[in-house]
């Protein structure tokens, strides 16, 4: 079963490569963005989308590392509020034992 999930895998990365490959030349054509008074170089198209692709991959990592540091943080903090409880609760136990 694992083979037949890498074969298909490979096949859709394969056929998103093709489409990328056929989409980067078709779109060449340089244009410049303008924003206000501020113009950019002349880029192809394509290059401009990989830009904003490549843009968003990257907020969207530093966005999940930061999520996922607060949530072992908190994990932290609650371990530690249990260890205390336990530790609280075994000297109760011992306390009601004399």
């Amino acid at each position: 079963m694992t083979y037949l999930k890498k074969l298909l895998s490979g096949t859709l990365l394969f056929v998103l490569f093709i489409f990328g490959l056929i989409y980067g030349t078709d779109n060449s054509t340089p244009v410049a963005l303008a924003f206000l008074n501020w113009n950019t170089p002349m880029w192809p198209v394509s290059w401009w989308v990989l830009v904003a692709f490549a843009l968003g991959t990257g907020f969207g990592f530093l966005l999940s590392v930061g999520m996922n540091v607060r949530a072992k943080v908190d994990t932290l903090k609650t371990k530690k509020e249990l260890q205390k409880s336990k530790d609280e609760l075994d000297k109760l136990r011992t306390i009601n034992l004399q």
